[in-house]
């Protein structure tokens, strides 16, 4: 069966927990820890796992993708900005010492949003064509 891979925005520090847990057990090709962001088609952050994701069929291509956005110190975008502290927060300042883009395994929760747009949709065309066949004589 296909894969879906997205990049997540993990800290240095997670990664390492990660790292340690591998060393006992079977690397996994993934990150399978705590990410905080993941990356989407427009080059923001968001929390949400949607459509609107950057994805991958491959980890190769998802880590090719990864290593040509964190080159020094780069301000990325929140997709959906937070309040905090009495201030809008809309960005993050990240360099490739405090954070890393890695590739994560989202098929199933992508599977599930995918057959949820299509219900939806599909529901949507049902009602319409009931409304336009009503108008008929």
């Amino acid at each position: 069966m296909a894969k879906i891979y997205a990049l997540s925005l993990v800290s240095i520090s997670e990664m390492r927990d990660s790292k340690i847990e591998s060393i006992f057990s079977d690397e996994p090709e993934t990150f399978d820890g705590k990410w905080e962001f993941l990356w989407t088609t427009n080059g923001l952050l968001s929390k949400v796992v949607d459509h609107r994701l950057k994805t991958y069929k491959t980890i190769s291509g998802a880590k090719r993708y990864a290593d040509t956005i964190l080159h020094g110190k780069v301000r990325l975008k929140y997709r959906n900005p937070f309040y905090k502290d009495g201030s809008w927060v809309t960005y993050v300042e990240i360099g490739p010492s405090t954070h890393k883009l890695v590739p994560v395994d989202i098929t199933e929760i992508w599977n599930k949003i995918i057959d949820e747009l299509i219900k939806d949709k599909k529901e949507k065309y049902e009602k319409w064509t009931k409304k336009i066949l009503s108008k008929k004589v």
